[in-house]
């Protein structure tokens, strides 16, 4: 199995080449590695780039996924500061 370095720079290749199939093929793997490890601004990067070529349901999945995480963490930031700002 290749390494996570490996796989993104085979993404990468495939994205500049234009080779929808690869990169269809070995973005969702890194994207769901990178949701269970809660890298959400990887997932958003690699996830366009790899729709930029072309739709893809998994990518969309693992796109809407890291979106919705993002925007359900910033929201509990929000209420965190204000608990502490009301509390101070």
């Amino acid at each position: 199995m290749p390494t996570e370095e490996q796989l993104q720079e085979i993404h990468r290749l495939a994205v500049l080449g234009d080779v929808a199939a690869i990169a269809q093929e070995v973005g969702p793997w890194l994207t769901g590695h990178w949701l269970a490890t809660s890298r959400f601004r990887e997932v958003r990067e690699l996830s366009l780039q790899t729709l930029a070529l072309g739709p893809h349901a998994r990518t969309l999945v693992h796109l809407a996924r890291a979106k919705r995480i993002r925007k359900r963490n910033k929201f509990r930031c929000c209420f965190i500061l204000l608990d502490h700002s009301l509390q101070g």
